[in-house]
């Protein structure tokens, strides 16, 4: 296993940087077309909701005339540059909602609340036939690959995984972080200018993971620095020093902001177990390069957090979505978060050192794995999730569920002996292998469907993918049987 691990992480690495070079990169920025929409108002909202196939969405039809058509004609809109806000334009209201900075927008203001966008793009007819992608900058994924790449160097010590990853600090230092407010911003153009400037604690723990390892590979000050800022804003603006745990999202300001979904698939709730999980995964790597007796206390706190709040310890599966006060209304298991804490859990508390505190955790790892287990197909691969309100299971197999699920399996094996989960792990890797890898494009597929077949159609690199699960997984198996 260590060694097919080894030679595919090398091979995804060199392909990644073979595609990279060969790509060409066009900047969307400049002359988009704008005007406000209705929220309540057809009419007032160029006649969206009102025509065929259209009545609920926005979507592009050959019976629609409305903005999202091609014949529409925007002349008359007003021409931005992107990145644009309109509420920045807005006058303030004492009524208005203090979510949106008291500016006039949301249900109360209909007529401000809605905001189209057109650009056309014109593609030549060389072009035809090639793979064309829309780009956005997502400060998670940029975190990702700064954490991948100086991890590689650390375990693997060649240069060009220190070049790449030190491009990924300089980029998140001189683009994402705030200056102004401090934290993380969450999205960018591909001029490295804010388009999303919402302050997502998930997002930010994920730039604490990938500077602290940066720090770890390279000794280099200035990302612990700023690692150590990021740590010092989620805690003065996100921790919740009255009902415990952390804040979801905030806006730019550190305000309350009114939608603090990761993602649309989200509830919007203001804890939630993966935010809670990536506080704890970059706590625990900047306390191997920063001992702070503060951010000791606070990861202990997270290990109880999961134990006393998140984990159910009737099923020993985590909860996902609580309101202020911890309650959970959601019934959901989430077979690959479950088995991808067990070990994330067990790696705090061993890191910790606090012998007390990994006794109890340990007697939890093994039951929260043997719950994702629940989820495991008879070739070893792992589901998504069950959605036990609605009676539906998401049997699709997602490429970073089988990285961790080989992981947990293998930690399973590493500590405490388990000759089974070792067996598990193989047969993930075999499923891998079988099933996700793309042995000429490079990379791993998005997911393989129920039915067995590849996923073809979701990003294999996105804002939502790049090689931090499956090269964490394949860093994991060398250091662990080196």
């Amino acid at each position: 296993m260590k060694q097919v691990c080894w030679l595919f992480w090398l091979c995804c690495l060199s392909l990644g940087i073979h595609a990279q070079s060969m790509r060409e990169r066009i900047c969307l920025d400049e002359a988009w077309q704008f005007a406000l929409g209705n929220a309540s108002s057809p009419a007032s909202d160029f006649g969206c909701g009102t025509e065929y196939f259209n009545y609920l969405t926005k979507a592009a039809s050959i019976h629609n005339e409305g903005p999202y058509a091609l014949k529409f004609d925007a002349s008359s809109w007003e021409t931005v540059d992107l990145p644009h806000d309109w509420v920045v334009d807005l006058p303030y209201a004492a009524e208005a909602s203090h979510s949106h900075g008291y500016k006039t927008i949301g249900y109360k203001y209909p007529e401000t609340s809605v905001g189209w966008y057109r650009k056309t793009i014109s593609i030549p007819a060389s072009d035809f036939g090639k793979h064309l992608y829309l780009q956005f900058d997502g400060i998670f994924r940029d975190a990702r690959i700064l954490w991948t790449f100086s991890a590689a160097y650390r375990i693997l010590k060649k240069e060009e995984y220190l070049e790449t990853a030190a491009r990924a600090k300089r980029y998140l230092i001189d683009c994402f972080y705030d200056t102004d407010f401090g934290g993380i911003y969450w999205e960018l153009d591909c001029d490295g200018n804010p388009t999303d400037t919402k302050k997502q604690i998930y997002a930010i723990g994920f730039a604490i993971y990938g500077l602290s390892e940066y720090a770890r590979a390279t000794g280099d000050e200035e990302a612990l620095d700023y690692a150590i800022r990021l740590f010092e804003v989620i805690e003065k603006y996100s921790f919740d020093p009255i009902q415990n745990g952390y804040l979801e999202a905030l806006t730019r300001d550190w305000k309350p902001i009114e939608d603090m979904r990761l993602s649309d698939k989200d509830e919007n709730e203001k804890k939630t177990m993966n935010t809670h999980l990536h506080i704890l995964e970059p706590y625990t790597n900047l306390y191997r390069v920063w001992k702070d007796k503060r951010l000791e206390n606070q990861l202990r706190n997270l290990i109880r957090i999961f134990l006393d709040k998140i984990l159910d310890r009737k099923t020993g599966h985590l909860n996902l979505f609580f309101e202020e006060d911890w309650l959970n209304k959601y019934h959901i298991y989430s077979y690959g978060h479950d088995i991808e804490a067990s070990w994330l859990l067990h790696e705090a508390a061993l890191v910790l050192g606090d012998a007390g505190l990994l006794k109890e955790v340990e007697e939890w790892v093994v039951r929260i794995a043997q719950a994702a287990d629940e989820g495991l197909n008879a070739d070893g691969s792992m589901i998504y999730e069950n959605f036990l309100d609605r009676q539906h299971i998401d049997r699709e197999c997602h490429w970073w569920v089988q990285a961790e699920n080989v992981v947990g399996h293998v930690n399973l094996y590493q500590h405490f002996q388990d000759e089974k989960a070792l067996e598990i792990a193989g047969k993930t890797w075999n499923f891998i292998c079988e099933h996700l890898i793309d042995r000429q494009g490079g990379e791993w597929y998005w997911s393989c469907y129920e039915d067995g077949t590849v996923n073809t159609k979701d990003d294999k690199a996105g804002f939502w993918k790049c090689p931090y699960h499956n090269g964490r997984m394949c860093m994991e198996i060398i250091e662990r049987f080196s």
